[in-house]
């Protein structure tokens, strides 16, 4: 089947170009090294400054399996160690909703081409510091319930990282916690970035309820099950923004 002709001025504009610039995004997750990683070692010393986005497409490493495919690039064990990250990260284990069948199948063809799910798994979820499981306890002590048990959120201040001695980046996947709590329907974690700038994340676990869209109000975005944004303003101020446009997305759906 022809690519779509995205992915063929994509290739054609790498095979025109000496030098690539790769970049992510800022507090990069599995799915932003994965990608970038895989895209480097298959592109090696070629390639050009990369930006393209698909809302449809659950993970940024379909994308680049997708690229890779079309230009009849080799996906070597390596890369597909990457891609497979790429992918398990972005939809939450292959739990969130807009996993699709060819996300299981672009898993599948990874595996056949000898992604390494023990060592995967092993790194990426398995290997996490004390100083991130002290957080965790942190966020089973401090997380609210609201709109009838459909959401829950929690805040992380700074002071919570110096006192666990925990680093940013240990945030990460915290909020799966809240998020499967039976009955929650819309996941969210308030981490203060400055005095009046705020980072939210949001989660969903329902189909009819699209994330990115409630993060898209705030100027952030992501995907219908996953979204962030960075908002300014007095940190109460922003909890009762989000929520208030989290409970609007939630009756939307009776």
């Amino acid at each position: 089947m022809k690519p779509p002709r995205v992915v063929q001025k994509i290739i054609q504009a790498i095979r025109d170009t000496r030098m690539i610039c790769i970049v992510g995004h800022v507090r990069p997750d599995g799915d932003c090294i994965g990608s970038q990683l895989a895209l480097g070692l298959a592109l090696k010393n070629e390639g050009k400054d990369l930006n393209w986005v698909s809302s449809k497409e659950p993970s940024t490493g379909e994308l680049i399996y997708r690229l890779l495919k079309a230009a009849s690039w080799p996906i070597t064990r390596p890369i597909a160690d990457c891609l497979f990250t790429a992918v398990s990260t972005d939809t939450g284990s292959f739990q969130y909703a807009s996993t699709t069948p060819a996300t299981f199948n672009v898993a599948s063809h990874l595996v056949e081409r000898g992604a390494d799910l023990d060592r995967i798994s092993q790194e990426v979820y398995q290997s996490y510091p004390l100083a991130r499981v002290q957080l965790l306890r942190h966020v089973y002590n401090k997380f609210r319930l609201t709109h009838d048990a459909r959401t829950a959120y929690f805040w992380l201040r700074k002071r919570d990282y110096t006192r666990t001695g925990a680093q940013r980046d240990d945030s990460e996947g915290l909020i799966d916690h809240i998020r499967a709590i039976e009955g929650v329907v819309v996941a969210c974690i308030f981490e203060e970035m400055e005095p009046e700038l705020t980072r939210i994340s949001l989660r969903s676990k329902s189909g009819d309820v699209d994330v990115n869209q409630i993060a898209g109000q705030f100027g952030g975005g992501g995907h219908p099950a996953a979204a962030g944004a960075r908002i300014p303003g007095k940190p109460f101020a922003v909890q009762r923004r989000v929520l208030n446009a989290v409970k609007k997305a939630l009756n939307s759906t009776h």
